[in-house]
């Protein structure tokens, strides 16, 4: 069971977003994903109820961080006829057990602005200090409200920048969710929670599946043929 977390040092950087609109694309995909809530003591759920979404959800209550990411993995395995696994972190959360995992992919959505850039960054390098190159090689940067046009290696100068500023060498490779992330036409029209209930425009219907082939695509995913960059399961 492949598991695509959504995690990131910042606040709003549009995790949850991302989180949904993943879930509603492999749905959309003809598959069957379990969407996770990581939620902190007394945070109310993105969404209220299961029926609410076309797919299935579960919540879990963060008591304590340590052991998060063994509660994940039990409460994914309970739900082995699902898949994949779309999991939604509060901020500044890397549970050990799931960067060690080879069947799990970190999303880290990043925002146009300049502290989201950086925030993006320091989570590489902490991720990188810890899990070391098991762990980095599963961490993807997805750019959200960038435009579509952009190519990977421009991606890359803006991120090489911000990593000057942090003191270190363009030595770190970025791995980017190509083609556009997220562009800022896909969520500028409409919101995609409305009360507790997902409401998709019919652009937006088209929109999420092509982003969700994207992200299978680029993190060597087995759902697909052919992924851009296969890595043993």
């Amino acid at each position: 069971m492949e598991v695509f977390v959504f995690a990131g040092s910042g606040q709003g950087i549009g995790r949850t977003t991302a989180s949904l609109l993943l879930a509603c694309g492999f749905f959309e995909m003809g598959l069957e994903p379990l969407l996770i809530q990581v939620l902190a003591s007394g945070e109310p759920p993105a969404l209220r109820e299961d029926e609410e979404a076309p797919f299935e959800t579960a919540r879990l209550v963060l008591a304590d961080a340590s052991s998060i990411g063994s509660a994940i993995k039990d409460l994914a395995g309970r739900h082995a006829e699902l898949g994949p696994v779309i999991v939604d972190l509060p901020a500044q959360l890397f549970p050990e057990e799931l960067l060690c995992d080879p069947r799990s992919r970190f999303l880290l959505p990043m925002m146009t602005d300049k502290a989201a850039i950086q925030g993006v960054v320091g989570d590489m390098l902490d991720v990188f200090g810890r899990a070391e190159a098991e762990g980095y090689v599963r961490t993807w940067i997805l750019p959200t409200r960038w435009p579509s046009i952009l190519r990977r290696e421009e991606y890359v100068a803006v991120l090489n920048r911000a990593l000057a500023r942090c003191g270190r060498r363009s030595s770190v490779t970025f791995r980017i969710i190509q083609p556009g992330g997220i562009p800022e036409l896909y969520l500028g029209f409409e919101p995609i929670l409305v009360e507790g209930r997902i409401v998709l425009s019919p652009l937006l219907m088209k929109a999420v599946a092509m982003i969700a082939y994207s992200v299978l695509r680029a993190t060597g995913s087995s759902l697909i043929e052919f992924p851009e960059n296969a890595f043993p399961q």
